[in-house]
């Protein structure tokens, strides 16, 4: 009954999936055409909020210059002034003669009015002005190359997202016309078992190869919209505007010259300009350093009136000049100019280390995107003949099987056939679109989510290391607990137990185990969140696999496929379901590695099923099927893992690494096959 109501569900999350959703997520903005690529990359330039932020410090970069040149220019003032003095220097007479200056004009008054002018002009801080002026000359420069890099960042997500949207389109079209395949080939094998001359096996078989595409038809048409809504968000328009793109997806190979690609980077990489404009600033740094030792000279000249009265301030009695040179020459000032120069000197090499590293980086990159165009280039040339081979061999399928020769197995294995070649094709075309391009770095709040560490990285050491050690004890307590508790389920059934002094043993070797493990870890950072996150996994797959009935299903079907259909248990359902969880768990470990990796590339996770199957068979899982366990595969995840570290740190050769996986996995199976034969035999 559970199962019927599931299907139910599912089937009708599929069908609203598939149709609009007019009543919840109904479009109310405009339409925006893009014609073409040009098109798309214009709107880009216009509305991206960060280009128009890069734009700003352009404006920032431009007022510091002019902010820069005022130093060299004098700076006039004017003042004025009201003081009221208790008492004033008394000479007797405040006025000698209507010929001479008022006294006050020096002495002061007891009403103080005071209005005048003064130009001070630095003559010579030591360079510093200069200084100042050529970096934030170089800093215009440092801003006009991030906007311009800005602007290739911006170009290339657009390029990538509007190529994407129309991959997604041609994905689609491939998985729609996989469906209609399907289906049309199900109303013939119903036809045909309405007359008689196709089983019911090849009927149902048919209509679960059509429920199976249809969740991949769902998915097509899911990534059209989100690749929309994040073309739309690059181009900078209204969300609730529609995209209608009103182009094709095509292509064209490129000749590889990576000497030509290397000299284009070298010369015209907006990064590498910026590492050498950071070189150029670094060295008038350790200029502007050296001018706080240097003399510095001020030139002044003033101006000013100044009486008790102000009616009677303006005429020769009540004004007064001054003029005025001043000079001062640091003779010890606590070795603060050194450091200051030191910390120039060490800024200057690190950006000139920084640009080397980058030059190595570009030639790295380089070599890298020219090896994966001519994967590229490779994949496309021999999908191009295997797709015109798979449409005539489905042809030739169905052909068969309308005349009685072939079976229908052999329909829906050339279906798939097709399929895994567009498949492959498509990879291709990705591939060439993103130049085999890495996409890096990702927001620290996504990263947060795999890398971080608990309690959390404000706490101090001992917290961290008493938080961590108290989550082992309780981890440990918790598996001895549970091998008492599975040791007295299993007694109370009258099975085969270990004495209880040999699992109290082997419980509480594994319990130190795990204790030396989390004191590592408290030494460390605390417990990572991928740990728990494998340990949830783990638990809940493990809890699945041995204490639930689809999770004995599971062994049934492995073990023999027939004797689980016919003892009553639907094979097609388990198996959906194995998919079904081998894509969720794909998904959390592409998220971990993304994340552990801070970059994305388009051939990231390529051959990583081997170490998977590997680490399978190491942990106990058999060749035969219908034996295994999910602590035995992440034993056998370990040792992979270990055995690939431990080569590398070796600095082994990439490929004698393979070999070496492939012997452990031959070793393995080999193993199994030959235990299962001697059980066999006995």
């Amino acid at each position: 009954m559970i199962y019927k109501i599931l299907s139910l569900f599912v089937a009708v999350t599929v069908l609203l999936s598939t149709i609009t959703p007019f009543a919840i997520c109904q479009d109310n903005g405009a339409v925006v055409a893009i014609s073409s690529l040009s098109t798309a990359i214009d709107t880009a330039f216009e509305n991206n909020k960060d280009i128009k932020i890069q734009e700003k410090e352009l404006n920032i970069a431009r007022a510091n210059i002019l902010g820069a040149k005022s130093e060299f220019l004098p700076q006039l003032n004017s003042q004025a002034s009201y003081t009221h003095n208790g008492a004033v220097l008394n000479v007797g007479s405040s006025i000698i003669t209507s010929t001479k200056k008022d006294l006050g004009v020096v002495t002061g008054y007891n009403n103080d009015n005071k209005i005048g002018v003064s130009v001070d002009q630095i003559v010579y801080n030591g360079g510093a002005n200069t200084a100042n002026l050529k970096q934030n000359q170089l800093n215009l420069k440092v801003a006009e190359q991030t906007l311009r890099a800005t602007k290739l960042d911006v170009e290339f997500e657009t390029k990538r997202l509007y190529y994407g949207l129309l991959l997604a389109y041609e994905t689609l079209r491939i998985t729609q016309e996989l469906v209609d395949q399907a289906q049309l080939h199900y109303e013939n094998v119903k036809d045909k078992f309405g007359h008689g001359t196709a089983s019911r096996f090849d009927l149902l078989q048919s209509k679960v190869h059509v429920a199976k595409l249809l969740p991949e038809l769902v998915k097509a048409r899911n990534a059209v919209k989100l690749m929309k809504e994040d073309l739309k968000k690059i181009l900078g328009v209204d969300m609730k505007d529609t995209i209608d793109v009103r182009d094709m997806l095509s292509y064209k190979l490129v000749s590889l010259n990576e000497k030509e690609f290397l000299k284009e980077a070298y010369l015209n990489k907006p990064e590498m300009i910026l590492r050498s404009l950071g070189i150029d600033i670094s060295e008038w740094g350790i200029k502007l350093a050296r001018s706080n030792g240097l003399a510095q000279i001020n030139a002044s000249l003033g101006y000013n009136y100044r009486s008790n009265d102000v009616a009677d301030m303006f005429n020769n009695r009540h004004s007064n000049w001054n003029a005025g040179v001043a000079v001062r020459m640091p003779i010890f000032d606590g070795f603060s100019t050194k450091a200051k120069v030191d910390e120039a000197k060490a800024k200057y090499a690190q950006a000139i280390l920084s640009k080397e590293n980058l030059s190595d980086q570009v030639n790295v990159d380089i070599k890298k995107a020219c090896l994966d165009l001519k994967e590229a280039f490779s994949i496309i040339k021999s999908q191009r003949a295997n797709i015109v081979e798979a449409k005539d061999a489905l042809r030739i399928a169905e052909v068969g099987y309308d005349n009685g020769v072939d079976i229908n197995l052999d329909v829906l294995d050339a279906q798939v056939s097709y399929t895994l070649a567009g498949m492959l094709l498509w990879r291709g075309v990705a591939l060439l679109i993103l130049n085999g391009l890495t996409i890096s770095p990702f927001p620290s709040n996504y990263l947060k989510y795999f890398t971080s560490f608990l309690p959390g990285g404000n706490a101090d050491s001992s917290t961290v290391f008493t938080v961590t050690m108290l989550v082992g004890v309780l981890a440990s307590g918790i598996f001895v607990l549970l091998r008492i508790i599975d040791r007295r389920k299993k007694k109370a059934k009258h099975y085969e137990v270990e004495s209880f002094a040999l699992m109290i043993s082997k419980s509480l070797a594994i319990s130190v185990v795990i204790l030396i493990l989390f004191f590592l870890l408290g030494e460390h950072k605390g417990i990572p969140v991928v740990l728990i996150l494998a340990s949830v996994i783990v638990f809940v797959y493990s809890f699945y696999t041995s204490r639930t009935v689809p999770g004995r299903h599971l062994y049934a079907f492995g073990g023999n496929e027939k004797a689980a259909k016919l003892s009553g248990i639907d094979t097609n359902r388990v198996l959906f379901s194995v998919y079904l969880n081998m894509g969720f768990l794909s998904a959390i470990a592409a998220l971990v590695c993304v994340a552990r990796f801070n970059s994305a590339a388009p051939t990231a996770g390529q051959n990583y099923e081997l170490d998977a199957i590997g680490s399978c068979f190491i942990g106990g899982a058999s060749a035969y099927g219908g034996i295994g366990t999910v602590g035995g595969a992440v034993v056998g995840a370990i040792f992979m893992g270990v055995l690939n570290n431990g080569m590398s740190i070796l600095g082994i050769d990439s490929n004698w690494q393979k070999a070496v996986k492939g012997l452990v996995l031959l070793a393995a199976v080999v193993f199994d096959v030959l235990s299962k034969k001697r059980v066999k035999n006995n």
